[in-house]
């Protein structure tokens, strides 16, 4: 199963400190940037990731990145700008060839979820949409 990471969005409400680094970048105590601890859970239960950035809004921070922390495992969905969350998933539909079910996370969103579980449920129920708050 493959995970899109929405990680395009400009971070006004997190301004100052996104004046020069994505929100998705932004550390947590231990360091790392927020796509780093998303990053390890897809990577960790079996998700193959892609980052849907945008070339306007520091979007080559994410790629160096997680290019440089991720190597191969990763692909990206360029936008050259922002375009809300469902333009973001369209953009990335042609990386979702032959997937019927498909995760979505906000790239400025770290939770304790267990996705294993979440994922089993989904295709038990054989639900549509899963959401999980």
């Amino acid at each position: 199963m493959k995970g899109i990471i929405l990680s395009a969005g400009y971070g006004k409400r997190m301004q100052p400190l996104t004046n020069y680094i994505q929100k998705t970048m932004l550390p947590l105590a231990d360091g790392k940037p927020i796509i780093h601890h998303i990053m390890d859970a897809f990577v960790t239960n079996g998700l193959e990731p892609i980052v849907a950035i945008s070339r306007e809004n520091y979007g080559q921070q994410v790629q160096h990145y997680c290019g440089t922390a991720f190597h191969n495992k990763i692909k990206y969905s360029m936008e050259d700008q922002p375009r809300g969350t469902a333009g973001a998933i369209l953009n990335a539909k042609p990386l979702l060839e032959g997937e019927k079910d498909f995760l979505i996370w906000y790239g400025d969103t770290v939770a304790n979820i267990n996705i294993p579980r979440m994922i089993n449920q989904h295709c038990r129920e054989k639900n549509t949409i899963t959401l999980c708050g």
